[in-house]
């Protein structure tokens, strides 16, 4: 689960451009948690609306979580 793109910095940089050249090569699933993922390259499968815990501003702040594959997986694991 890679650091949230776009949200509260982590102690190391995240390159997030590597990391969907790498979920493209993969065969086995790769189920992603983000906010938004690159619509060319990836498919929501699930969402969520959740408490913000890490929103500075306001502790009621609420997002829509969702979960990813790479477009590649989607026919071969959900078949639709």
């Amino acid at each position: 689960d890679p650091p949230y793109k776009n949200t509260h910095k982590y102690k190391v940089d995240f390159n997030y451009e590597n990391f969907y050249e790498w979920c493209g090569k993969q065969k086995q699933l790769v189920i992603i948690s983000e906010y938004a993922m690159p619509q060319d390259r990836f498919v929501c499968v699930a969402q969520k609306e959740k408490r913000s815990l890490m929103c500075k501003d306001d502790k009621t702040t609420k997002k829509i979580e969702k979960l990813f594959i790479p477009k590649h997986q989607y026919q071969i694991y959900l078949g639709e």
